[in-house]
């Protein structure tokens, strides 16, 4: 159980998080994940609501 929990840890940074969002078959979690990297880089509530906008 402990080696898929291990398999299941992704690093999200400037480098890999397009490829990350763009992979991901559920769209809910490709939401997540990007908030939980702009809430990382410090981004306003309403600089997410812009960029979900212009999707």
């Amino acid at each position: 159980m402990l080696d898929a929990l291990v398999r299941g840890i992704i690093f999200v940074t400037w480098p890999n998080i397009v490829d990350v969002l763009t992979t991901e078959p559920w769209l809910s979690t490709a939401w997540r994940l990007a908030n939980l990297y702009l809430d990382g880089l410090g981004a306003s509530s309403s600089a997410r609501r812009t960029a979900s906008w212009s999707d």
